[in-house]
């Protein structure tokens, strides 16, 4: 205890160094917990983009090719789906809920999917939350649109502005619907998903700027203000989401839609293919954990170097502690005990301020980042770099300790002229 407080008496006297010498620990804890923070959220933003879907149902194709366009809006389906094939499938009694989507069109590389209402409704954040609405509301009648928040963002849309749909999915296009113009009417809470860059309107609204609907042709009145229940839907949609009453069936479900005798149709289990995707970016994941890694070596020994570059300045303090009978332990747990009480204030503030900025800022987190960040306590993984980074000023100290130990009497007492 005497050394305890002899080690914070000494780092008193030494205050521009020992605020210093805290502050990188802090920034090293800080940038350690939060490149952890950032793998986890990345992976749980991934694997729970839809976390509250059982099977995602599309035409015959590569588990990884329908959920990639389903839901990570990355390629186009190679072919449509009838809705009525799905409206059967959801008379199936272990089904809760079925939302149809259909892709084929953008706005200024964002894409718009065509669903019904109760998309809101079921589909969730990665924390299992309901999608909320920023401001604004859910279409309820056809050239009515709801966007994501980072549509909103980076576009400077707010409510009321009128869009033009662009056929296809790139960015630049040619043949626009210009004579059905969208008008948003709702825009979204930012959730770190897919959701944040789409644009979603009704069915009806996409058979509405389809048919009959030529490139050149000139313009019409159209009314813009009719109910969705006075509009077809159009017969073909590009996949669905299901949702069954039971977790226990899933794989039988499965197997009645793989085996569908109406159109050939593919049923995947999210989380099974989101794992596969996942293992061909896992080297992404281990360069993060490297990063963390290095992060923490480079605090250990940039304040081994700190308490190294002192020693010159302590010549005479070490010679009077030797003078009046202090050994080598004593030295040593002087200079251990100065170690770690800057590594737990280090550790302490760097952790306070990464785990209050998230729970202060994750929603302008995510919405700046568009990844979500989840809080939780620390994982084993944040848990093995603070003891990490603990150990290593613990023999980090050892020797700056053995050369104040080395510093002769002679040297340390002697006046300088």
């Amino acid at each position: 205890m005497i050394i305890i407080k002899l080690a914070i008496k000494s780092l008193a006297n030494r205050k521009a160094t020992a605020i210093l010498s805290i502050f990188s620990i802090a920034l090293s804890v800080f940038l350690v917990l939060g490149v952890e923070k950032l793998r986890k959220g990345v992976r749980q933003s991934f694997l729970k983009t839809i976390s509250s879907t059982d099977l995602v149902v599309g035409p015959r194709t590569s588990d990884v090719q329908l959920l990639l366009y389903s839901i990570f809006q990355i390629g186009e389906p190679n072919n449509n789906i009838t809705l009525k094939s799905l409206n059967t499938l959801t008379k199936h009694p272990i089904v809760s809920w079925m939302v149809p989507i259909s892709i084929g069109d953008s706005h200024q590389g964002f894409r718009i999917i065509g669903t019904t209402q109760s998309y809101f409704d079921h589909m969730r954040h990665p924390d299992g939350r309901k999608l909320e609405f920023q401001s604004g509301q859910i279409f309820d009648r056809i050239l009515q649109s709801v966007i994501g928040s980072q549509v909103a963002k980076k576009l400077g849309y707010e409510l009321g502005v009128e869009i033009a749909a662009s056929h296809g999915l790139d960015e630049i296009s040619f043949i626009s619907h210009e004579r059905e113009k969208l008008k948003v009417v709702g825009i979204l809470e930012p959730t770190g998903t897919p959701v944040d860059h789409s644009l979603f309107v009704s069915l009806h609204t996409i058979e509405a700027m389809h048919h009959e609907w030529q490139p050149g042709q000139e313009d019409e009145d159209k009314e813009t203000e009719t109910h969705l229940s006075e509009v077809d839907e159009p017969e073909l949609v590009s996949a669905a989401f299901f949702g069954l009453k039971s977790k226990i069936s899933i794989l039988n479900f499965q197997r009645i839609v793989n085996q569908f005798a109406r159109e050939p149709l593919t049923a995947v289990i999210p989380g099974v293919v989101f794992s596969k995707i996942w293992r061909l970016v896992t080297r992404v994941e281990q360069a993060l954990l490297l990063i963390a890694a290095m992060v923490a070596l480079t605090s250990i020994i940039g304040m081994t170097i700190t308490i190294l570059a002192s020693l010159a300045a302590r010549q005479r303090e070490m010679a009077i502690l030797r003078s009046i009978g202090a050994g080598p332990m004593k030295i040593m747990g002087l200079f251990i005990s100065e170690s770690l009480v800057l590594a737990i204030a280090g550790m302490v503030i760097g952790a306070g301020c990464l785990y209050a900025g998230l729970w202060f800022g994750q929603n302008v987190i995510t919405q700046l980042s568009g990844i979500y960040f989840p809080f939780q306590p620390p994982g084993k993984n944040e848990i093995f770099f603070v003891i990490l980074i603990f150990v290593g000023s613990f023999f980090g100290a050892i020797i700056p300790a053995i050369g104040a130990y080395r510093i002769s009497l002679a040297a340390g007492l002697s006046v300088k002229q």
